[in-house]
């Protein structure tokens, strides 16, 4: 894991059931760390993440953030008036943005980055089963695969989470 993360135990998500924030949370979960978040209404993503052993809540209610979270993911849907986001930030608890965690991820790391319009999610998946034939993949895709089942993607084998 990233040493930005190395100390990370607890992780907590504003807008986890997000097709980012569902890849990153499942990310922090293999890796160990008690992940939990907060979203506005169920899905099937966040039905998974519940599946998959992830704490997941639909109120906005500060009495459900661990008290030992060590870091706090937003997304920009989240408002900066949430009482969620609100009370993390009064309370000087460590946040930072989807995009800054992933950054962080994928530095130093050889990475592929798929930007554009239309096809993105299509050409992700094709990407990551290349990749996984080849047993070197660790791959957040922005809608779930359908030959995965999934958003997030890694190889146990391969040592690179």
């Amino acid at each position: 894991m990233s040493l930005l993360f190395k100390n990370i135990k607890t992780i907590y998500f504003l807008g986890i059931g997000g097709i980012g924030m569902s890849a990153l949370a499942r990310y922090f979960k293999e890796n160990g760390c008690i992940v939990s978040g907060y979203d506005r209404t169920p899905s099937k993503i966040t039905a998974k993440l519940l599946s998959e052993g992830i704490d997941v809540h639909f109120d906005e209610n500060t009495e459900f953030i661990p008290n030992d979270v060590d870091l706090v993911v937003y997304t920009p849907a989240i408002s900066k008036t949430h009482k969620e986001f609100v009370f993390c930030k009064e309370n000087n608890i460590p946040m930072t943005k989807r995009s800054e965690v992933l950054g962080k991820i994928a530095e130093n790391k050889f990475t592929i980055a798929i930007a554009g319009s239309h096809g993105k999610t299509s050409i992700t998946s094709m990407t990551s089963l290349l990749l996984w034939e080849n047993n070197k993949i660790l791959s957040f895709i922005g809608g779930i695969a359908s030959n995965f089942n999934s958003n997030f993607i890694y190889d146990t084998d391969a040592n690179i989470l």
